[in-house]
């Protein structure tokens, strides 16, 4: 079907991240999980590999309507660890989407090979304590990596190249990762963000951003889908180890009654701005087989919210494109999106073949109060 895997249709994510709480009268949530003591970070953007950061920028932009930052910059291709690569940043309408793309060979151009054009490859927070933030992780017996997986022994950085009004200058950047097994197979990455340094690459992205509204009917990027093994303990990565909320409100599917997809149970991270939305198979089906396929901490897809999803389903067409439901088939004139009941959400998909590999839902809140959006959003605190 082209969006997940053969055997996996949009459905299953779709139904595991929007269709939720398995009765309207569902049991009351338990408590929320509050952070721990941890860094302050802040979750920067979300990296997405691109054969051809040209053609996906092109569809981010010109089709979905997101911006795309004037501020060019990469990796030379002599860095003999990685090799080439030519990054670009995407304003979507809520996050940052950093384009990756390699220009040589290198480890970067193994992992699109093995991972595909248009997959996630990593989420990336910000501190402006780095040295705070490597020294408290030292403490409680977690030490951040480089990029090539090695421990980081002291204040190593990457070296970049920005291009500012046609002139390319060299940049340093640090960044570390934390281990796989702490973050529960998802590549987190923290960045250095330095407000007032005018070198540093997150500081130049946020003092030049365009910060005029997006235009009426722009899709703003609500949720990023991760597929774990065991969700509380990948969530307490996210609130312990981060410092994010994980919000009392449980969902999940009975496999037996939801063959299409199988179990699941769910939870939603708030990160003060996009959320996360982890997802755990339970028993049998195509999620779990998804899960065993990509393994823990995967994650799957970018969600993106619209007003009037039928008015968005008519701008596609009159480009060309139609939006496609939870089977990945064409969606109608006469049914525009999927309904998800007794919630009243309303979901589509684009193409992969029109977006580039990437795995994007486009969703449109339910009226009432019984939407799973408008009841996780209630449980947000601000």
């Amino acid at each position: 079907m082209g969006h997940l895997v053969n055997v996996l249709k949009p459905a299953v994510i779709a139904l595991a991240v929007t269709l939720a709480c398995t009765s309207a009268n569902a049991a009351a949530p338990a408590a929320a999980v509050a952070p721990a003591s941890a860094p302050r970070v802040t979750l920067g953007h979300v990296a997405v590999w691109a054969e051809d950061i040209e053609a996906t920028s092109r569809f981010l932009t010109d089709v979905v309507g997101w911006r795309r930052h004037p501020m060019r910059f990469g990796i030379d291709s002599s860095d003999r660890t990685i090799g080439g690569i030519d990054l670009s940043n995407i304003d979507a309408n809520g996050l940052w989407i950093e384009l990756v793309s390699p220009t040589s060979p290198g480890a970067a151009m193994d992992v699109l090979k093995a991972k595909g054009n248009g997959a996630i490859g990593e989420l990336v927070v910000l501190s402006t304590d780095f040295d705070g933030l490597a020294k408290e992780m030292k403490q409680r017996g977690i030490t951040l990596q480089n990029m090539d997986g090695t421990d980081r022994k002291g204040p190593e950085a990457i070296s970049l190249a920005i291009e500012q009004d046609g002139v390319r200058r060299p940049h340093s950047l640090r960044v570390g990762y934390w281990p796989s097994e702490v973050s529960r197979g998802t590549a987190v990455e923290v960045v250095e963000y330095s407000p007032g340094v005018p070198e540093n690459v997150i500081a130049i992205r946020e003092q030049t951003r365009q910060r005029e509204p997006f235009p009426a009917g722009t899709p703003r990027l609500d949720r990023i889908c991760i597929i774990v093994k065991d969700i509380d303990a990948s969530a307490r990565f996210y609130t312990e180890v981060l410092g994010f909320r994980r919000i009392p409100l449980e969902f999940g599917l009975d496999g037996a009654t939801n063959a299409q997809s199988g179990g699941m149970k769910g939870a939603f991270i708030d990160t003060g701005g996009v959320w996360l939305a982890l997802v755990q198979p339970v028993g049998p089906g195509p999620l779990m087989d998804y899960l065993e396929k990509k393994g823990d901490g995967h994650v799957a897809e970018l969600i993106a919210e619209v007003d009037n999803l039928d008015a968005y389903y008519d701008a596609m067409k009159a480009r060309g494109i139609t939006l496609v439901d939870t089977r990945g088939e064409p969606l109608s004139e006469q049914k525009k999106a999927h309904v998800l009941e007794p919630y009243g959400d309303r979901i589509a998909y684009f193409p992969t073949s029109v977006s580039h590999g990437m795995v994007i839902e486009v969703f449109q809140r339910g009226s009432t109060p019984a939407s799973l959006m408008r009841q996780r959003d209630a449980l947000q605190v601000r």
